[in-house]
């Protein structure tokens, strides 16, 4: 668990252009700073802000990445964590509920690669949203692709974009992916519901994605149940839509007929030729095979 040069970027990026408030900063797990003071600059330089902190201003006593974080401008920088051996300032297992005493006071919390470790991923993250203050802002990087065996898990958009929704009181503000070269670039990735597809990509490199969502409003997460992946969703609205003779029935029967009634030989048929005639792919060295309607490059 660690803040690297790249990490350290996009962080120094989040804080000039979107917004973020590190005033009140929860790390998950100590983490460590792999970025150099070489690399800190370069990021004070290109990120000039009348916010941030001169980099001779605050102490440097270990490997940990407090410093950085009060460069970002932290008045105070707190981390959690199962075991003390890290000297963590809250000692907690994330697989259970956190006491509601901490609910609401962080304006920042930062996953830089914690959650794939945590067996019980659905309590980690609603722990993550109730400690956040509303405006406060979730900021995480987890494995995507060709990590396996890193932690229990690797990571997808749909996840995140399901779990940081209105329906649980967040939204996402800013979704990358990017490979763990440091000299790799930046590609924004699309919402699957938004795109009515599956965002996916087939490479043979190491992925990171990084996640970055604003907590709206107040709410109990997952109070109105837990996420289902978008495209099942909009199946399953349709069929019941239909059963009730809604509006939304007679505009998707279609659908509905097609999925469950076309024999398989036609499908395949008929996805080959959408595929070539609607779907549009390219090959990069970078991410492999993917859509570029659904991973665009972007300069931070």
């Amino acid at each position: 668990m660690a803040i690297s040069a790249k990490d350290c970027a996009i962080l120094f990026f989040s804080k000039k252009a979107l917004g973020l408030s590190f005033q009140r900063t929860l790390m998950l797990g100590r983490l460590n700073l792999n970025a150099s003071k070489s690399d800190i600059e370069s990021c004070l330089e290109k990120y000039n802000s009348p916010e941030l902190t001169k980099i001779n201003d605050v102490a440097w006593p270990d490997e940990y990445a407090e410093p950085l974080f009060r460069i970002l401008g932290a008045k105070n920088v707190e981390s959690i964590d199962h075991s003390d051996y890290e000297k963590a300032t809250i000692i907690h297992d994330m697989n259970l509920p956190i006491d509601k005493n901490f609910n609401g006071k962080f304006t920042c919390l930062v996953d830089g690669g914690t959650l794939e470790h945590v067996f019980n991923m659905p309590i980690a993250i609603k722990n993550c949203m109730d400690l956040l203050e509303v405006g406060g802002h979730f900021f995480g990087v987890s494995p995507a692709n060709n990590q396996m065996g890193h932690g229990f898990y690797q990571f997808s958009p749909e996840l995140f974009y399901r779990i940081f929704s209105s329906e649980n009181g967040f939204e996402v503000i800013k979704m990358f992916v990017t490979t763990t070269d440091v000299k790799g670039g930046w590609y924004e990735v699309s919402d699957p519901k938004t795109v009515n597809s599956r965002v996916m990509l087939v490479n043979d490199v190491a992925l990171n994605l990084v996640v970055i969502a604003r907590k709206t409003e107040d709410k109990e997460a997952f109070n109105m149940g837990y996420p289902h992946q978008s495209d099942y969703q909009s199946v399953w609205n349709v069929a019941s839509s239909i059963k009730i003779n809604s509006p939304l029935a007679t505009e998707n029967a279609g659908m509905l007929f097609y999925r469950k009634y076309f024999p398989k030989s036609l499908k395949v048929v008929i996805h080959f030729i959408y595929n070539l005639l609607k779907v549009r792919k390219v090959h990069s060295v970078e991410l492999g095979t993917f859509n570029p309607s659904h991973f665009k490059k972007v300069d931070l």
